[in-house]
């Protein structure tokens, strides 16, 4: 089975990513199992609606969604690519559930841009073709420049 091929700028990133996590120490705990936390915390997300609180979820949930990979790739959890791919698959969906969870307290525009991820990941699916738009972490980002400009 072959594996799924990123874009030039998703590596730069995972690469960026990867030298930086080299240096923090990580348990060695079932990737999916970290996956299912960034779930569970994507929940906790909505229960307040206080700008500082959010960026600080949704900063751990970013945060988990980096290390599930890093785990997976530093202690081998994967071992052959149809592991790697059950992993991938595992990640992009609890993924895509983190992004819906969120997308309820910004519907708009989030609703109709998660919608589209999820059809990007089924088309990265079956092309074997890593397409995501990074929705958490830009949501991030205006949430800080909504602090920052207009609390």
């Amino acid at each position: 089975m072959e594996t799924v091929q990123h874009l030039k700028s998703s590596e730069i990133t995972r690469n960026i990513g990867n030298a930086l996590m080299k240096h923090i120490p990580l348990p060695n705990v079932n990737p999916d199992t970290v996956s299912a936390l960034s779930l569970v915390v994507s929940v906790i997300f909505l229960l307040n609606g206080n700008c500082i609180y959010r960026i600080v979820v949704l900063g751990i949930v970013w945060f988990l969604d980096i290390i599930d990979g890093t785990i997976a790739q530093r202690y081998q959890w994967r071992k052959n690519d149809e592991e790697k791919h059950k992993g991938w698959v595992t990640d992009v969906t609890i993924d895509r559930l983190s992004e819906g969870v969120i997308s309820v307290a910004y519907f708009m525009p989030l609703f109709p841009l998660f919608v589209l991820n999820t059809a990007l990941t089924l088309w990265s699916y079956k092309h074997r073709r890593h397409i995501i738009l990074p929705l958490r972490q830009c949501l991030f980002g205006y949430l800080i420049i909504k602090y920052i400009f207009f609390s």
